[in-house]
């Protein structure tokens, strides 16, 4: 494959309608003209910012940076319109010179733009300031964070727990002055969702009184999917069990439908209103371990399954596979950008 050097090939690649996000120690930006032959291959921009496989990626929401974090204790992020690193941050300054990192198993990007959060294996929560990449807080919760999202209005987050806990803790807070001078240490811990069994995986914010988190007892070969209203912090709707591992969920663009794929190696497509599975695609998928993921294409009309070595595209009404010149040429009309190498035996 090629590597666009000159600055003329490069101002052509900006007028794409979507970019495929590959992940795996290097980020190879996959650029699909809309004219593209189905024979042609796509152009590869690949940069090494992590030395160790990469767990999660989060995209902004004016889709021109990614935040990732990965098995080498940093987190990165990336501008998708030059191809260069901005910036690489650790995870534990402290820990470097003893050659121990902890794993970022989930990271997020506030809906205004002006924070990032990373999750370690260690049970740490840090919140960053895109700005300045200057740290804003790190909360020691204590068990191991699977998940990370933030609210609706950029004011809290959401953390998902192995020990099967979602707890929500407050971004800006004032810090509380006593005599002499001193600052204490301001409390940003705001309230807890328990009903889960497993470790939470996945939290999505579905508006701003409303989140959903999915869970897998890894075990048992079951998961659990649950909606919360954030305003009493209880439980409004769980849907039916399943008896598999859920290695991904997605959230479609107008927040009516979610996606799954798991253990079963079945796509399932829910409706959030009534809570049951309104599609299911059987056998999608020969892969044996969790590196899989799903996103939607920003029209909501193809999901995307992004496995080791292929990405599918279905049809979210007839469950069908699609031909990626077609997706290219009709379907992005934004970054549909997902994950590979991205999902974990656990957190």
């Amino acid at each position: 494959m090629c590597v666009i050097k000159q600055e003329a090939y490069w101002q052509k690649a900006i007028r794409v309608r979507g970019i495929v996000l590959c992940l795996y120690s290097v980020i190879a930006i996959s650029l699909y003209y809309p004219a593209v032959a189905v024979s042609q291959e796509p152009t590869l921009l690949p940069q090494i910012a992590h030395t160790k496989c990469i767990r999660s990626i989060a995209v902004s929401p004016d889709e021109r940076y990614v935040w990732s974090g990965g098995e080498d204790g940093k987190c990165a992020m990336w501008d998708l319109r030059t191809m260069k690193v901005l910036d690489v941050l650790a995870e534990q300054e402290s820990d470097q010179f003893l050659g121990k990192y902890p794993i970022v198993n989930a990271v997020a990007w506030s809906p205004n733009s002006k924070y990032i959060a990373s999750g370690g294996q260690d049970g740490n929560l840090i919140v960053w300031e895109v700005s300045s990449r200057k740290r804003i807080f790190k909360e020691a919760i204590g068990s191991s964070v699977c998940a990370v999202e933030f609210s609706e209005d950029s004011k809290d987050v959401f953390v998902g727990l192995k020990d099967g806990k979602v707890k929500v803790y407050r971004v800006e807070v004032d810090e509380v002055f006593i005599p002499f001078g001193d600052v204490t240490k301001p409390n940003r811990f705001v309230s807890e969702l328990r009903g889960h069994e497993g470790e939470v995986s996945f939290i999505k914010r579905l508006d701003g009184k409303k989140v959903i988190s999915v869970s897998s007892v890894w075990t048992g070969e079951k998961s659990s999917i649950k909606i919360w209203d954030l305003e009493s912090k209880e439980q409004v709707k769980a849907f039916s069990e399943l008896q598999e591992r859920v290695y991904s969920m997605a959230v479609s663009p107008d927040r009516n439908y979610i996606a799954t794929v798991g253990s079963a190696k079945t796509v399932r497509i829910w409706d959030l209103e009534s809570g049951k599975q309104v599609l299911t695609i059987k056998s999608v998928t020969d892969n044996q371990y969790e590196q899989c993921s799903l996103a939607y294409t920003a029209d909501g009309k193809t999901l995307v399954l992004g496995e080791i070595n292929s990405t599918k595209f279905f049809d979210v009404k007839t469950g069908k596979l699609e031909q990626l010149s077609k997706i290219a040429a009709l379907n992005f009309n934004s970054f549909a950008i997902w994950q590979l190498w991205t999902n974990r035996l656990g957190c």
